[in-house]
């Protein structure tokens, strides 16, 4: 296939997060795999979006009880992200 556009290869931060999804089962919010790696969550989204792209992550949603700074609570809805068959299969070490 001499269409198909080769991908860059996986950056740091792709592989910490494949890395984290393939070494904890299941779905996780995205300041949960920011915080287990020590990386903000706003540096981690844009990677995260990315490995959805490339078809190594999926996504869907979960709600999560949140304190504002008044210290009133509320359930806000966050994206979630998991690994396709494909994401548990990829070498990081590559």
């Amino acid at each position: 296939m001499e269409n198909e556009k080769k991908l860059p290869p996986l950056s740091e931060k792709m592989r910490g997060a494949l890395g984290f999804l393939q070494a904890n089962e299941g779905a996780f919010f995205c300041a949960d795999i920011a915080a287990a790696l020590g990386l903000e969550q706003k540096s981690l989204s844009p990677v995260l979006t990315a490995l959805v792209k490339r078809g190594l992550l999926e996504t869907s949603t979960g709600e999560r009880e949140v304190e504002n700074k008044k210290g009133e609570k509320k359930v806000n809805t966050y994206k979630m992200y998991a690994l396709t068959e494909e994401g548990r299969a990829t070498n990081i070490e590559a």
